[in-house]
């Protein structure tokens, strides 16, 4: 999961290796992740974040399942799969597993008003479960269920019925990062259009981003680095559903200009090879 969370990761990971090639990567979704453990002296780190992802084999202990309700029931998303449901009630997870298992290699996106995509990959192992008040994201070609989302409270549960995500070469399915897009796409109300590696924050007057252009530095295991002052990366910065009032640019002290095309407003910004950008896009009063 972290592959697709991060990509084009995976991708930089077969290319010569380099002090920086490797390391910064401008990750489709922006640097938004952090990594947690299921430490039972830190329970409460949880609430800090809108949506959890689980990895690995978990051993659910009562004070983590209780706390996992609380937090959804408080209006988080809890994704997790076939591989971690032990110990789980079926009211939490909104489908009961019936035991036995399923083949398949392709799958469809049930969302109202999704395009078709093409989601057909390796083959991949599912457990075949029964609806216990959720509903159908995702499904085999034959209508089997592949992801399920509960509502629970003010919050969602999404159950993967593949084990750990993986097809039977132990790679990532195609379903499963289509999922991951579902989720994390609008984590934020921060677009960013361009080769750029991103973070986000908040303060009291909007959004700070802060933008990193990773083209036109190769650093070799020896030798002098080699810069490409050619590798200027432009970016488009804009907010979801809603206008900026003024934007400025942190790192050179100027203020940006604001384009509104079809009643949304935008915010372009130039980063020289290696470079970065503070950018701060306030939002009406």
């Amino acid at each position: 999961m972290i592959g697709a969370a991060y990509f084009p990761g995976t991708v930089r990971e077969g290319e010569p290796a380099s002090g920086e090639r490797q390391t910064f990567v401008p990750g489709i979704f922006g640097n938004i992740f952090d990594v947690l453990v299921t430490s039972e002296t830190h329970r409460d780190a949880i609430d800090s974040y809108r949506a959890l992802i689980l990895g690995g084999r978990i051993d659910w202990t009562n004070t983590w399942t209780g706390k996992l309700e609380d937090y959804v029931r408080s209006g988080g998303v809890v994704v997790l799969n076939a591989a971690q449901v032990k110990g789980l009630p079926s009211e939490l997870l909104g489908v009961r597993l019936t035991g036995t298992t399923g083949e398949s290699h392709n799958a469809r996106c049930l969302s109202p008003g999704e395009p078709p995509q093409d989601l057909h990959g390796q083959i991949f192992r599912y457990e075949q479960i029964d609806l216990k008040g959720a509903e159908v994201l995702i499904a085999t070609p034959s209508d089997n269920p592949l992801v399920t989302v509960n509502s629970v409270g003010r919050g969602k549960l999404i159950f993967v019925a593949v084990p750990d995500l993986l097809g039977e070469d132990e790679r990532l399915t195609p379903f499963a990062a289509h999922l991951l897009a579902h989720l994390a796409t609008d984590a934020t109300p921060i677009h960013v259009d361009g080769d750029v590696e991103y973070l986000v924050n908040r303060n009291s007057r909007g959004w700070v981003v802060t933008l990193f252009n990773d083209n036109g530095i190769f650093k070799p295991q020896q030798g002098l680095a080699q810069v490409d002052r050619t590798a200027i990366v432009a970016a488009t910065l804009s907010l979801r559903g809603k206008q900026i009032a003024r934007a400025s640019d942190w790192t050179t002290d100027k203020q940006l200009e604001i384009v509104s095309h079809d009643g949304q407003s935008s915010v372009k910004v130039s980063i020289p090879a290696g470079g970065i950008a503070v950018v701060e896009l306030q939002v009406p009063r």
